[in-house]
């Protein structure tokens, strides 16, 4: 489909300067092309004569019409060109220029989508990166299935990707995580004791606390502190292997002080002459470089803020040398982007390798019902719980089907649904209704030739699948350079809504025309790929049987 709009742009540029050398213009707008969203609006769309008609003051339909005029017999490629008011230019493709789609498909297997987009270039993408305080939530799945669908279409688009998992081990958050396992486990024990407004509330740490012996529990804070991180981080790990999104490496911010590297950083910032001493505090010039003020990196008793170990990590992440660093943070680091590209700004770095990218709320649902969660009252359905109920495959899709700057509703109960109102199933279902269909063919001794006469695949629905087919490419693209997942489950979908149409209208298999069940059959085959792939791309396992 790309080749299409670059022959169709590249004759939109050529009559835009013989519109010029009539009208005495120079300066012309870059035509935009566009799939439209209806079919009646043709293949492609521009609205140029518009943009035109600004410049011009000419009338748009008249600058449309000449346009028209100029290369509607120079492509081979039209079966019709039309102008629509106000002005734009609708292109209709002949349906044999996607007939090599078919065999491209089936050709190129699971490597169809892939490209060579990303020129082997190294990026380093951290996501999830939950503190061992507590389970993964929803929100965390959300993240979870986001990264790694991010991972896999950049694979695909010809990138060298690196998952990384940062997570902070140490400080108050531990400190508190510690005081509030101790707490729970006094309460076991009989005890009054209380966790305070900055604790940790969740049932989880109830649990924990009746793993504890008598005489561990004699032990200090420290104790309690690590017993609950390993605890939570390998429930952590657990959740993750069951949602099958793995990493490749871990990284602790314990590790960024004990081997030195934030206070490093932070002398590195000394020496460049962007930080400053006030009150006793070390102040970064952060407002130079773009925050909307200064900040604080180290308090006056000497000990780093929280921005400090993040900034000694990011520093560490440009010196492994990637081309691309993309983050995916929650709604509540919005406001801590800036501050910390003004930090690696000021230590030197390009801030355009770092791609911050905020991954919104989610919001569970059974049927119209809102299930009510509160992350400080220790009330909230964690992942795990997501993926027992609905399953693991189900709930990527979903979290998945929103672009990731959008907030996203979860219903569970249409989740669970085994039907054609679940998109799940919606797309599953060709999947497993092309395996059945190829089933019957070989039980019939009926194969998918590849000298199959593909222009019996006359029939509209024919011809808007394989249009389908031939886009997908491009969408993987523009997921890739966009760093943007969601497009791949509204294709599937729309993908899925075009064969279940043909289906319902037309027999594959047909006794009594071969050369149009073998025409069909290899139809049937592309679209079984193309769905497996986008599946793929997902983290889900396509469908055999339903």
């Amino acid at each position: 489909m790309l080749i299409l709009v670059k022959e169709t742009s590249s004759l939109l540029k050529e009559a835009l300067v013989k519109i010029g050398e009539k009208t005495g213009m120079r300066q012309f707008p870059s035509p935009y092309l566009e799939i439209p969203h209806e079919t009646r609006h043709g293949d492609l769309s521009t609205n140029v004569a518009l943009q035109l008609a600004k410049q011009s003051g000419l009338p748009p339909l008249k600058i449309a019409e000449d346009i028209v005029k100029l290369i509607a017999f120079r492509s081979p490629v039209f079966s019709r060109i039309e102008v629509a008011p106000p002005g734009f230019i609708n292109f209709f493709f002949k349906p044999e220029i996607f007939y090599p789609i078919i065999n491209r498909i089936i050709r190129e297997g699971s490597r169809y989508g892939c490209s060579n987009f990303g020129e082997g270039k190294r990026v380093l993408l951290e996501f999830v990166s939950a503190n061992p305080t507590g389970p993964l939530t929803v929100a965390h799945g959300r993240h979870a299935a986001v990264g790694d669908a991010i991972a896999r279409i950049l694979r695909m688009a010809g990138y060298t990707v690196v998952k990384e998992y940062y997570y902070n081990d140490s400080g108050r958050q531990m400190e508190l995580l510690g005081r509030s396992l101790y707490a729970r486990y006094k309460e076991a024990s009989g005890a009054k004791a209380d966790i305070g407004e900055d604790g940790y509330h969740g049932e989880y740490l109830r649990e924990l606390a009746r793993e504890i012996t008598n005489d561990e529990a004699k032990k200090d804070i420290d104790f309690f502190s690590s017993f609950a991180e390993k605890r939570i981080f390998a429930g952590i790990k657990q959740d993750l292997s069951e949602f099958r999104v793995d990493f490749d490496s871990w990284i602790k911010e314990k590790d960024l002080y004990e081997s030195g590297a934030v206070d490093r950083v932070i002398e590195e910032l000394r020496k460049a002459g962007e930080v400053y001493e006030e009150e006793g505090a070390l102040w970064l010039r952060s407002s130079l470089f773009g925050d909307e003020k200064d900040r604080v990196i180290r308090r006056r008793n000497k000990e780093p803020t929280y921005i400090a170990p993040d900034i000694a990590y990011h520093h560490q992440k440009y010196e492994r040398g990637f081309d691309l660093l993309i983050d995916l943070f929650g709604p509540d680091h919005h406001g801590y982007s800036p501050r910390l590209w003004a930090a690696l700004t000021a230590l030197g770095h390009d801030r355009g390798k770092l791609k911050i990218i905020i991954v919104q709320l989610v919001s569970l649902y059974r049927g119209k019902e809102k299930i009510s969660m509160s992350t400080r009252k220790g009330e909230f359905i964690t992942l795990r719980q997501v993926l027992h109920e609905v399953g693991g495959d189900v709930a990527r899709f979903f979290f998945l089907m929103r672009k990731t700057d959008s907030h996203l509703n979860f219903d569970i109960e249409l989740a669970k649904s085994e039907s054609l109102e679940n998109p799940v199933y919606y797309v599953q279902y060709v999947h497993a209704r092309s395996a059945s269909i190829m089933k019957v063919a070989r039980e019939n001794a009926i194969a998918p030739g590849k000298d199959a006469d593909l222009s019996f695949l006359r029939e509209e629905e024919e011809i808007a699948i394989m249009k389908k087919l031939a886009q997908f490419p491009d969408v993987i693209t523009g997921c890739a350079k966009n760093v943007e997942p969601q497009p791949v489950t509204g294709y599937l979908q729309d993908l899925a809504k075009a064969f279940h149409n043909y289906y319902n209208h037309f027999r594959v298999i047909n006794p009594d025309n071969q050369q149009l069940t073998q025409a069909r059959l290899r139809l049937v085959v592309a679209v079984k790929t193309v769905i497996a792939n986008g599946l793929t791309l997902l983290g889900i396992p396509p469908c055999e049987k339903m």
